[in-house]
C-alpha cells in the first residue's frame, strides 16, 4: 500500500474494510464524493482537513499516521547493513 497514492489506497481501503460506500462517507463527513472518488483513484491529493474527515470518521487519527523524524535506534543483531 505504499505506492504513489498511499492516502487514497488507504482511505479505500479501510472504508470498504468497514462496508462503507463512498456516497456514505462522503455524506458523513462532508466531503464532496466526486472529491472523495478523486482522492481514491489518485487524480487529486485531499488536504489536509480533508484526510482529517476522511480518516477520523473511519477510527484513525492523521496525525497517528504520519512520519516523525526520530532519534536514530542503536543496531541490533538482527538488522544487517545495507550493501553499497
Amino acid at each position: 500500500m505504499a505506492g504513489p497514492n498511499f492516502w487514497g489506497d488507504l482511505v479505500r481501503h479501510l472504508r470498504q474494510e468497514q462496508g462503507i460506500t463512498q456516497r456514505r462517507l462522503a455524506m458523513d463527513t462532508g466531503v464532496n464524493r466526486n472529491t472523495l472518488g478523486n482522492i481514491e483513484r489518485g487524480s487529486c491529493d485531499g488536504d489536509m482537513g480533508t484526510m482529517e474527515k476522511l480518516l477520523g470518521h473511519l477510527g484513525y487519527e492523521l496525525e497517528a499516521m504520519s512520519v516523525t523524524p526520530r532519534k536514530p535506534r542503536e543496531k541490533t543483531a538482527c538488522l544487517k547493513p545495507a550493501k553499497t
